[in-house]
């Protein structure tokens, strides 16, 4: 009974992480919301910088951060030794979520579709109905205290404190403001959280 549980537990939190995988990925690759971004927090303004150039900026960049074939970051800003080691180290936490994804989701499917609506199926119920409840609780938290989230976020996946850009060395920082990490947050969750409810209601169904 105790290996049966330890099964499910382990099933669950591994289709769970693979939306998250699933969810990073969507967000680090849709334009519109760093689009949506140079227009809410005026970051043309405040860089000094055309739209289009912004755009092409944040192009080169995320191609960069997801390539393992790319070894320069193509940069329209100055950027000092401190903040090239940050963004490679940016690069090996989105390698790895990229990685995890492409071959997490595809077991996740499979698990789910063959084995979890099948055989714990009320069990993958409540725990998504908690996770759901936490990630609600999560959301609402960090529209209150991003600041501190984000803050404590970068303590403990970066061991250094390479995170922390001066602008006069790191003038790239005014291209990518903390409105618009808040606005990915919420993206993030907003996709996290239908996922959830999806596959829930989907679950709820297969019990009638």
């Amino acid at each position: 009974m105790f290996k049966f549980n330890c099964i499910n537990i382990l099933s669950i939190t591994l289709i769970l992480l693979s939306v998250i995988s699933l969810g990073i990925f969507i967000i680090i690759n849709i334009p519109f919301l760093y689009y949506s971004s140079i227009l809410m927090f005026h970051i043309d303004i405040n860089s000094h910088k055309t739209i289009n150039e912004l755009m092409n900026n944040y192009y080169n960049i995320v191609t960069y951060l997801q390539s393992p074939f790319i070894d320069h970051l193509n940069a329209s800003f100055l950027i000092d030794r401190r903040g090239i080691h940050h963004f490679y180290n940016v690069k090996q936490l989105v390698i790895f979520n990229n990685l995890f994804m492409f071959f997490s989701f595809p077991i996740s499917l499979k698990v789910y579709y063959k084995y979890a609506i099948k055989k714990f199926i009320s069990l993958w119920i409540n725990f998504l109905k908690l996770t759901i409840y936490i990630s609600i609780f999560m959301f609402v938290l960090i529209i209150l205290d991003f600041n501190d989230i984000f803050i404590k976020f970068h303590q403990i996946f970066f061991n250094n404190n390479d995170w922390i850009f001066n602008i006069k060395q790191n003038p790239i920082i005014l291209a990518f403001p903390d409105g618009y990490f808040f606005v990915c947050s919420l993206g993030l969750f907003s996709i996290f959280l239908f996922l959830c409810s999806f596959i829930l209601i989907k679950g709820k169904k297969e019990l009638q």
